[in-house]
């Protein structure tokens, strides 16, 4: 009964997941408006220096009345999900920090990420080593469970997908806000774009298919399922599970799922750059049997310093500085190893 109950909440998840991190970066406003956010998120994406801040929030309203206290405890850091991460990035240098907090139903915990070249190391304040990315990924296990590249006939076929959802109707309100960063309080303009739910529904699923046709996310699967012939998968996942997440026949819920609100918002400063960008999404309908019945996903992200200099203080680390394997299967906290797995 849990594995039924995390399976419903993992395609709730995905759900939010292709809707907010898709749609949230691919819906405009039309006529002139529209024409003034792609030039601005173009421009945005095209800054070789920037500095941004971004929030995540996954909240799920479960009920629990038919839950044991092993379930509950089990279920628990499935409720809520917390990101909130501060990105200083040079692509000149191929240089980014990311300093993050994450939490999982009221276990959190911060951790830094250093990419500087072909270098990628993680520090985890409680830790006194860093920790090779590489030799994580080995350690845990996680080579195959690491979401792959899309090809770039998927990504084109998923913008197509999301973009024939921009209409002059989505437009709801237009006007001037005061927005906070690091740099100070800018000035610009806001918009604010609805679009209905069916057409999202619709979009989510078209999505899913396209997903999981691409070829990467097929060898993805197949090794998860060669993984499950050699017992090597976490107790729990079974081959059905997955065939179920991934049937590309169906859609990622029954007829009944629904979006009750779907709202994303956008303002431009005086220099035709993103200030901020925001997508709100709550979702319900999971079927009547489903302990899930509404997940809101919200992401907000602000920006700063584009195309302006920026400082990327890089630690020096030597060889005795990093974990090995084994002593991080001893000393990574568990709440970190199950969120990399």
């Amino acid at each position: 009964m849990l594995n039924q109950y995390k399976s419903t909440i993992k395609k709730g998840g995905a759900a939010v997941l292709i809707i907010g991190l898709i749609a949230g970066f691919s819906l405009g406003c039309q006529s002139n408006d529209y024409e003034q956010y792609i030039k601005a998120e173009e421009k945005t994406e095209a800054a070789k220096t920037s500095v941004y801040d971004t929030t995540i929030k996954v909240e799920s309203d479960i009920d629990t009345s038919q839950m044991t206290e092993e379930q509950l405890k089990s279920i628990n850091y499935l409720k809520q999900f917390e990101f909130k991460g501060k990105i200083t990035q040079d692509k000149n240098k191929n240089a980014l920090i990311s300093d993050a907090w994450i939490n999982l139903g009221g276990i959190g915990f911060d951790f830094v990420y250093y990419g500087n070249g072909d270098s990628q190391y993680i520090k985890y304040p409680v830790l006194k080593k860093y920790i090779d990315l590489q030799t994580l990924i080995q350690s845990t296990d996680a080579t195959n469970n690491t979401l792959p590249t899309l090809s770039d006939s998927t990504k084109k076929t998923l913008g197509n997908i999301w973009d024939q959802l921009k209409t002059k109707e989505s437009i709801r309100s237009v006007g001037d806000m005061i927005i906070a960063t690091d740099a100070g309080d800018i000035k610009a303009k806001h918009m604010v774009i609805d679009v209905p739910g069916d057409a999202i529904k619709k979009a989510v699923v078209d999505s899913q298919k396209i997903l999981f046709l691409d070829p990467n996310i097929q060898k993805m699967i197949q090794n998860q399922m060669e993984k499950i012939k050699t017992k090597t998968i976490e107790k729990g996942s079974t081959e059905e599970e997955i065939k179920d997440l991934t049937d590309t026949n169906t859609a990622l819920f029954d007829k009944t799922f629904n979006i009750e609100s779907y709202t994303i918002s956008c303002d431009i400063d005086a220099d035709g750059y993103l200030v901020r960008k925001g997508v709100e999404i709550v979702m319900s309908g999971f079927g009547k049997d489903s302990p899930l019945k509404t997940m809101t996903f919200h992401m907000e992200t602000v920006f700063s310093s584009l195309d302006q200099p920026v400082t990327l203080n890089f630690p020096e680390i030597g060889p005795d500085q990093i974990f090995t394997s084994e002593e991080l299967n001893q000393q990574m906290p568990s709440v970190f190893k199950d969120l990399i797995q």
